[in-house]
């Protein structure tokens, strides 16, 4: 069952810490992460699934400000977030739409 409400709270919390860094521009916060995210092992216990996001991060450039294109948990625990950057210039109506 996908729902932000079930989901135990060091999730909930991780998610919203992420979402409020990338969407924040937040860069020194989420190259930190290990202290930066509470209960970051709990929720990443291997890092292979967090640290593809530093890819479009790094390219996106400096002072750069990510925006949620999906947001959703699956099997209670698992964020199925994602987040793009620079998509406004795509011209394609990508991430203009608030995500609910």
């Amino acid at each position: 069952m996908d729902s932000l409400a079930d989901p135990p709270s060091y999730v909930r919390d991780f998610d919203a810490w992420l979402h409020q860094s990338i969407s924040g521009g937040k860069l020194e916060a989420l190259l930190d992460y290990r202290k930066a995210a509470r209960d970051f092992k709990r929720n990443h216990p291997t890092e292979e699934h967090f640290l593809p996001l530093f890819v479009p991060l790094g390219a996106a450039g400096e002072d750069a400000r990510g925006k949620q294109l999906h947001r959703g948990i699956a099997y209670g625990v698992l964020s199925m977030a994602a987040y793009g950057w620079g998509i406004e210039l795509l011209g394609h109506g990508i991430g203009t739409e608030e995500v609910v």
